[in-house]
């Protein structure tokens, strides 16, 4: 009898231990456990959301749940709208996107983005990454890596802001433009920046007329996650706080005068991008600065009303400079005679 007592005891305490180890265990586990984005959102939601991950994200808070609800129909519309959201997102993390505001969130699913494609894994490939000469890996060159490709042009804009004719990228047409041309045109600018670095013979880039809380440079940050790390100038004042007004020369394709490219002069390129709207030239003429436009290619003349981007008219220029090749001359190399 007595045997049988401490059997069913000991039973009892072990399947009380259970019970709270599991309890524990599942409470431990849940803000770690991932929510994953379902194709067809349901109930208001691109995720897969549980009862209880939404009793533990809101804690029965009608604010909380309130705000919750406007995060969800926030990431149903990107979803609807094609935009890129990450495939699983922790609880704790969903439940830290509850106090930021919409540009917030927006950085903190890129980041999310980011690290997803960071973590996927590649596909097993022979060669590592990079560029190697010879067949089947069989060079005496050492691989270059596209960390020393990024080095390289940042180096390259560092020159080109020390010691290169100066272009100005015009950024105060903010307010004429939607979302869509908005992150059309940082784009465009990141593009800039892009081809200014491998170019041999660079610009020194300085973007004026930067508002504070820009949405400009939001979406270029966007872009480029390492936007405040380039060797470029950002600033708040306009370009004619900063050059004598008779070396600036606005480039706008609604200009009559063609452009005759000289090294010593500062040019302007509107930030804009989808407005058909003369507002670089009219703002030229109120400024009292010369304006000139590029010379089109026959592609371009065929085109009716064709409007070139900011990045045709920076490599255009990047052209001009290029053929002129006046306001950096290469120093040529030393013939050497050897005995």
């Amino acid at each position: 009898m007595i045997f049988v007592s401490t059997c069913l005891l000991v039973i009892m305490l072990s399947s009380i231990f259970r019970m709270f180890s599991n309890f524990g265990s599942k409470s431990h586990s849940l803000p770690n456990k991932s929510i994953k984005l379902v194709k067809n959102g349901k109930h208001g939601s691109p995720y897969s959301i549980t009862e209880e991950q939404k009793q533990f994200i809101t804690n029965g808070d009608p604010e909380i749940s309130h705000q919750f609800e406007k995060l969800l129909m926030i990431l149903l519309l990107k979803h609807e709208r094609g935009d890129a959201l990450p495939k699983s997102i922790t609880v704790n993390e969903m439940f830290g996107l509850l106090s930021l505001n919409q540009d917030e969130v927006e950085e903190r699913l890129q980041l999310y983005l980011k690290r997803e494609n960071r973590i996927r894994p590649k596909p097993m490939t022979d060669t590592p990454q990079g560029t190697y000469d010879g067949a089947q890996r069989n060079s005496i060159f050492l691989p270059i890596l596209e960390t020393s490709q990024s080095s390289f042009n940042n180096i390259n804009l560092e020159k080109g802001r020390l010691f290169g004719q100066n272009v100005v990228l015009d950024c105060s047409y903010d307010s004429y433009m939607n979302v869509a041309q908005l992150r059309e045109t940082a784009k465009y600018l990141n593009s800039c920046v892009h081809i200014n670095g491998k170019n041999r013979r660079p610009f020194g880039l300085n973007f004026c007329n930067v508002e504070r809380n820009s949405k400009m440079m939001h979406y270029f940050k966007l872009e480029n996650g390492a936007m405040e790390f380039l060797p470029i100038n950002v600033y708040q004042c306009s370009y004619l706080d900063l050059f004598y007004k008779e070396d600036v020369v606005y480039v706008t394709p609604h200009a009559n005068q063609k452009l005759e490219y000289h090294p010593d002069d500062v040019y302007v390129i509107g930030a804009l991008s989808g407005i058909e709207e003369k507002l670089s030239l009219k703002k030229a003429r109120f400024e009292g600065i010369r304006c000139a436009k590029l010379p089109l290619s026959f592609r371009q003349m065929k085109r009716h009303k064709y409007i070139p981007t900011v990045w045709e008219m920076f490599q255009q220029l990047l052209m001009e400079k290029n053929i002129n090749k006046i306001s950096m001359p290469e120093v040529p190399y030393k013939k050497h005679r050897y005995f």
